[in-house]
């Protein structure tokens, strides 16, 4: 990994400098090494000479210059600069590219593989929507989200489970049974008995769910046998209805999401937080511990959680006056269950923007559990507007005005879902344009990336023909010295950086970008040179280069989660 060891070649310089120097500092200041931007030369930054000048009151350039006399770039780079007010900028050198390039070909998928993660216990809760309805595009960018930073995070070492939190009870599922029961009436036409009436007076009717799906969850209970063992009418009651149609909507969100690619280890019931243990339940527990460390008190006949205290605006209601837990109620068990039933060392929640207002009381209750709030991260992603022919498509879950998830995987497949949801960062909106998907043009960025593998895989079988032999030992990879196939193969070098980079920040579309720079090079560098060169030398290195190619656009799609077709 070529970060590492110029972090390591500038660690050796300061030390050797604050020696030669006789400075008293003990410890090296935390530098970063980045990519620098595109207007700026160089393969990497640092920004060292910035974060020790003042320290020891000195200009940063006139540090950096003190410090690269020192460095030591004879195994990695072939020339160091000093830009900007004191940066030092790193240039790869072509000995090293081709050494990236034997390693690529060699190790293949396991390029870039490392055990940073040392098998550490990671959670990823994701998706987890309420189950009223069927996954609408929004819910699918979460899913891509996750299940993408999920293969990244298990690629370098660490254990990760994939859970989705089940809302199984609460008032919109109470709304969810009621509006299933009216249905149920109108199909079955049999008359709500005194109770069932009594019930729904007491729901507002604009409350109740509307759409086909909500008629179709009525229909499938008046003609499924399991269901109608029951006694119509009598034994029934909206309890028997949420049940169903949970059943029946969960089934459907398990599908979509398997279709998508995306399979979880755990789909975790909030009911269960519920249930008894012994004589107490999990909200139980959790609330007699908060309140021994003082962090929950009672007011006006409800229960409170302190959580002003640890940074939330104000206090919460836990427990409401008529002894109904609230929603924060079961996600404080929820999270006792994680950190201390289940021991996770790290949870990552992906949550819809709509949630921003949320995650502070949340860090403050994993404080208030005794855990560092920094164990807990929360991406918070921008929905997605879906658009037809120039036109934004609206949504509403209530009134059943929405595309489903179904209907986009039916009309562009789940690569291009899954790339599309992918390719901004969660703090960004994002456009999905329908018409654009189903393209098999390079303005379909997915279709331009699989299309660059699947050309790569033409060529090896064209060399087959021609039986030109692409195994030989000792290729002479120095003949790759044109600008494009330098360019090329520092491209390739970056992939694990790359890969880190996702790992760090938790934002999987790097890969994404990655991937549509690299296509572009390929396909650019394919249209001006020869790759089945009648000189056989060259042809030789240029095919270790495209097969090089090849092996890290597959790991990146593999990666996201999308297939790596070798024909199109």
């Amino acid at each position: 990994m070529l970060k590492k060891e110029i972090e390591k070649i500038i660690n050796k310089a300061i030390k050797q400098w604050i020696k030669k120097e006789q400075l008293k500092i003990k410890n090296v200041p935390v530098f970063c090494v980045e990519f620098p931007p595109p207007n700026i030369a160089g393969d990497f930054s640092c920004n060292v000479a910035l974060v020790m000048a003042k320290e020891i009151k000195s200009s940063p350039y006139a540090l950096a210059r003190k410090i690269t006399m020192l460095i030591d770039t004879t195994n990695i780079c072939n020339k160091v600069e000093i830009a900007g007010a004191g940066f030092i900028n790193f240039f790869i050198s072509p000995g090293r590219l081709y050494e990236e390039l034997e390693a690529i070909c060699k190790q293949g998928e396991m390029y870039g593989k490392e055990n940073i993660g040392r098998q550490e216990l990671i959670q990823i809760e994701f998706v987890s929507a309420n189950p009223t309805g069927p996954l609408h595009i929004g819910h699918g960018r979460g899913a891509a989200i996750g299940d993408a930073l999920a293969n990244i995070l298990t690629f370098i070492g660490y254990k990760v489970e994939k859970e989705y939190y089940v809302n199984n009870r609460g008032k919109q599922i109470e709304v969810l049974g009621c509006s299933v029961m009216l249905q149920y009436d109108k199909i079955s036409g049999q008359q709500l008995d005194r109770k069932e009436k009594k019930y729904l007076e007491e729901k507002k009717s604009e409350d109740i769910y509307k759409g086909e799906y909500i008629e179709e969850i009525a229909r499938k209970i008046f003609n499924d046998k399991k269901y109608n063992k029951i006694e119509k009418g009598r034994e029934r009651g909206h309890w028997f209805f949420e049940k169903a149609a949970i059943e029946i909507i969960q089934g459907w969100i398990e599908q979509v999401l398997n279709d998508l690619g995306v399979k979880f280890n755990t789909w975790f019931q909030e009911s269960k937080l519920y249930e008894k243990k012994g004589r107490q339940t999990q909200i139980d527990k959790v609330t007699t511990l908060l309140k021994k460390k003082g962090y929950l008190y009672d007011k006006d006949g409800a229960i409170w959680f302190a959580s002003s205290k640890l940074g939330d605006e104000k206090d919460r209601v836990v427990v409401r006056k008529n002894n109904e837990p609230t929603y924060l109620a079961s996600d404080i068990a929820y999270h006792y269950d994680k950190f201390v039933q289940r021991k996770f060392k790290k949870v990552i929640n992906i949550w819809g923007a709509d949630h921003h207002g949320y995650v502070a009381r949340l860090k403050g209750v994993i404080t208030a559990l005794g855990y560092n709030p920094q164990d807990l991260k929360v991406i918070l992603y921008q929905l997605v507007s879906l658009y037809r022919g120039g036109k934004q498509i609206a949504m509403s879950t209530r009134k059943g005005e929405f595309v489903t998830l179904r209907e986009v995987i039916n009309e562009v497949g789940p690569d291009v879902c899954r790339f599309f949801f992918l390719m901004r960062g969660a703090n960004s909106s994002l456009d999905f344009d329908l018409e654009i998907a189903k393209k098999q043009s390079p303005e379909n960025p997915v279709y331009y990336i699989q299309y660059a593998h699947a050309r790569i895989c033409s060529i090896f079988k064209e060399a087959e023909k021609k039986n030109y032999s692409c195994r030989k030992k000792n290729i002479q990879l120095e003949l790759l010295k044109e600008p494009e196939e330098l360019e090329l193969m520092k491209k390739l070098a970056f992939y694990p950086d790359i890969v880190q980079l996702c790992a760090r920040k938790l934002e999987p579309h790097h890969i994404v970008i990655y991937l549509q720079d690299l296509a572009k090079n390929f396909h650019s560098y394919y249209n001006k040179f020869r790759i089945l060169s009648d000189d056989i030398a060259l042809r030789q290195a240029r095919l270790k280069l495209v097969k090089g190619i090849k092996k890290i656009i597959s790991n990146g799609l593999n990666l996201l989660g999308v297939s790596v077709p070798e024909k199109m």
